[in-house]
């Protein structure tokens, strides 16, 4: 719904400006879905944080260092 009625906010007169607004709109919200899905578990999947990172920043926090 969003996808749709994003060319009317602005006015888009000539067609070929609305499809491609359109299918702009559409790749960012499938690129932002796909982003979400590889990083859903961090610590699992190929794009992993390691946990060095975390730890690191802890002892930071607490004054460790």
């Amino acid at each position: 719904m969003l996808t749709v009625s994003f060319g009317f906010f602005f006015g888009m007169k000539a067609p070929w400006l609305y499809r491609l607004s359109i299918t702009a709109m559409t790749v960012l919200i499938v690129l932002i879905l796909y982003t979400i899905h590889l990083i859903e578990y961090p610590f699992t999947s190929n794009v992993r944080v390691p946990p060095e990172a975390f730890e690191s920043i802890s002892h930071q926090m607490e004054g460790d260092e």
